[in-house]
């Protein structure tokens, strides 16, 4: 196993010194690291990305955040760092994982990380980094209580009063640590980082001997900070929590911030404030997320007014349709009439040639026997009784025609039966 000393001196010949960026959840730490890294911080390449509570992204380096995570589960304890009793062990198992994380993510130049559970293993740190610059975020209780209360955390849902409970365990580690170790520290807010932006950069340069340019003045959100909680909510934690009031002042005075005048510190119910806070909160993120499925409703609606727009248009076109073929059926059933009586037509003109036809018939077998008659009495000499030739032709050539007339007749009448309906 590598010793605290051997792990030091390791990191120290494979890396400069880190900066670690650390403080209470919900203090500006996010802020604070991606004003570093813009001006020139390497807090590493793989970082967790945006949440709903923290949109432009939480700037932390992923394999710290897990070994952090680790270490806290290992001892039966919430991984997000949500406790309120110091200090924490840090296992010795999880020593040479760090000093390996700590060489595989250094640099030569300025880097470091910024996780806001580092603040409850800052001994174990400094241990494996004698030489580690701390910049600690602070922020009022009241604001990290509000904060928290808005994320809709379900660990304060259930216990309101443990978010104060939190601040304070975090902010008293910083506080005890800074007084052991206060020229490797500074504590600052974001607000002041922001109002002083190259002013505290000149400070840390001139306490850490370091070279960070000073960082752009648009890539941090305005509205993000502006966070003011209600005047009585603020009274009524100040008069509640005494004490974490009073340790907010000592953080103020140790940062060299301008302490905020005291409020009144009467003690009430606790608890009560505390929970009609939290709910409070809890409601105006139902109102707003009432909002957002109203708003969602409505899109809906268009959705379907659109589509029954649609459906009516598709509608008029199918009866459009149906009526245009109803007068197609309506045509072709003309034209089947038509035939049918055209047919009709026909078949009576057959019938009638037909019965025609017969008669001719009956009357050349008639005069057939007339003829065989004559013939059988010798009387065909006999101009009298014998019938005149040129009758008996245009008889023949009439029946003839006839005939001939009604198998052309039939035929025509078979094949306009068989051409298909137009």
């Amino acid at each position: 196993m590598i010793t605290t000393s051997a792990a030091s001196t390791c990191v120290a010949e494979a890396a400069a010194s880190p900066f670690i960026i650390a403080g209470m959840h919900r203090s500006g730490t996010s802020l604070a690291a991606s004003l570093f890294q813009n001006a020139g911080l390497f807090i590493g390449d793989s970082l967790l990305g945006s949440t709903p509570s923290n949109k432009p992204g939480h700037f932390e380096n992923i394999d710290f955040v897990t070994l952090h995570e680790n270490m806290l589960e290992s001892q039966g304890l919430s991984p997000e760092g949500w406790v309120a009793k110091m200090p924490i062990a840090a296992p010795e198992t999880f020593r040479q994982q760090a000093l390996n994380l700590l060489n595989m993510t250094g640099k030569p130049t300025a880097w470091g990380w910024k996780d806001p559970r580092t603040t409850l293993f800052l001994d174990f740190w400094l241990e494996l980094v004698p030489n580690a610059r701390f910049i600690f975020l602070i922020r009022s209780p009241w604001q990290v209580t509000d904060s928290l209360f808005r994320r809709e955390d379900k660990v304060f849902q259930l216990n309101p009063q443990f978010a104060v409970d939190v601040w304070q365990t975090y902010n008293e580690s910083i506080l005890t640590f800074y007084h052991r170790h206060e020229s490797q520290c500074i504590i600052t807010s974001a607000e002041h980082m922001i109002a002083h932006g190259n002013s505290f950069i000149n400070q840390l340069n001139s306490r850490f001997s370091s070279r960070f340019d000073a960082w752009e003045q648009n890539i941090y959100q305005h509205d993000l900070l502006n966070r003011n909680v209600p005047l009585i909510w603020k009274d009524s934690f100040c008069r509640c929590y005494p004490e974490s009031v009073k340790l907010w002042r000592t953080l103020q005075e140790a940062a060299s911030l301008e302490v905020e005048q005291e409020i009144g510190l009467s003690p009430e119910s606790r608890a009560v404030v505390v929970a009609d806070w939290m709910k409070v909160r809890r409601n105006e993120v139902a109102a707003r997320n009432s909002e957002t499925l109203a708003a969602e409703q409505t899109d809906n609606m268009r959705v379907l007014e659109a589509s029954f727009s649609i459906m009516a248009e598709a509608k008029e076109t199918l009866h459009c349709e149906v009526a245009a073929n109803k007068e197609s059926i309506k045509h072709l059933e003309d034209v089947a009439r038509a035939k049918e009586r055209v047919i009709e037509d026909l078949q009576n003109q057959i019938q009638s040639y037909g019965e025609e036809i017969v008669g001719l018939n009956l009357d050349l077998q008639a005069a057939l026997c007339d003829l065989g008659s004559a013939y059988a009495k010798d009387e065909l000499r006999s101009q009298k009784n014998m019938l005149k030739p040129k009758q008996l032709a245009r008889t023949w050539t009439r029946w003839y025609d006839m005939a001939s007339w009604l198998g052309k007749l039939k035929s025509a009448i078979t094949k306009a039966l068989q051409q298909p309906h137009p």
